[in-house]
């Protein structure tokens, strides 16, 4: 996955995501768009939770009859781990010392997740809030200040829809 890409980023291509099997793991409001995303690329998709589907809600519709494996309710990790997959991407939060986990680590599989993928991707210059408290605010305040200043923007992560559906059409002279 690596290559020169904007902003001295590495490059991830089509062809490199092309026929990959990926584990995304967790399908909360960021993982299902990155699972539509990882589709469109061509990737062979299976999707995993610890939720059965009866509980999974807006995300099980959003998900439903797509051209994916699902790995739902109890020993989710380890079906959905146990063929060989070549990239994982975890839910926020999620713990990472879990022995499944450290197993396709041991194993060599990629570790992603949604916002390292976005991060990777964007051409634009990249904003980041982080901390406990006042990241919407914050966020919402830098928005309207850099739009204010005249570059397109975009605003995303816990706010509104996550941008990696949206990452190959934001121009490098926006601001995210």
């Amino acid at each position: 996955m690596e290559g020169p890409g904007a902003g001295g980023r590495p490059a991830v291509t089509l062809m490199e995501l092309q026929g990959k099997r990926v584990v995304v793991i967790g399908l909360g409001a960021s993982n299902v768009p990155l699972v539509k995303y990882l589709l469109k690329k061509g990737a062979r998709v299976v999707a995993a939770d610890q939720k059965p589907a009866a509980e999974l809600g807006e995300a099980g519709r959003a998900l439903a009859g797509l051209p994916i494996t699902m790995h739902l309710g109890r020993d989710y990790l380890a079906r959905a781990l146990r063929e060989e997959a070549e990239m994982v991407f975890l839910t926020p939060g999620m713990r990472k010392d879990l022995p499944e986990l450290k197993a396709a680590r041991e194993r060599g599989v990629q570790f992603w997740s949604e916002m390292r993928l976005f991060f990777h991707l964007c051409r634009a210059p990249i904003l980041a809030v982080t901390g406990t408290s006042g990241k919407t605010t914050t966020t919402t305040l830098l928005g309207e200040m850099i739009r204010a200043a005249g570059f397109q923007t975009y605003v995303g992560g816990n706010i509104g829809s996550p941008l990696i559906e949206q990452v190959e059409e934001i121009p490098p002279e926006a601001r995210v």
